[in-house]
């Protein structure tokens, strides 16, 4: 029973960062934050199943390289920061 909670908390946890991250994708936000979500996702799920936590390591740090390398291809910007008025910093 122990296993099931674990595999249903694991999926819950992996649907849930997947929702945010798409959410973060929709309104422009930081797509460094999905490639590195997904880079320690490797990583996590690697060291869960016993995989030797170099080979894991590599995985993910190859996933996020290769996310970032699409996200420049494709343009994807970074969110652009903006200024603070005197208005908004005092609120």
């Amino acid at each position: 029973m122990s296993t099931l909670l674990l595999v249903l908390d694991l999926v819950g946890t992996f649907v849930f960062a997947l929702a945010g991250a798409t959410a973060g994708v929709r309104r422009r936000l930081d797509i460094f934050g999905v490639a590195a979500l997904a880079g320690a996702s490797v990583v996590a799920i690697g060291g869960h199943f016993g995989l030797a936590p170099v080979a894991t390591a590599i995985a993910g740090a190859l996933l996020c390289f290769a996310l970032r390398m699409v996200a420049i291809h494709r343009d994807w910007q970074l969110p652009k920061s903006r200024a603070v008025d005197d208005n908004e910093s005092q609120a």
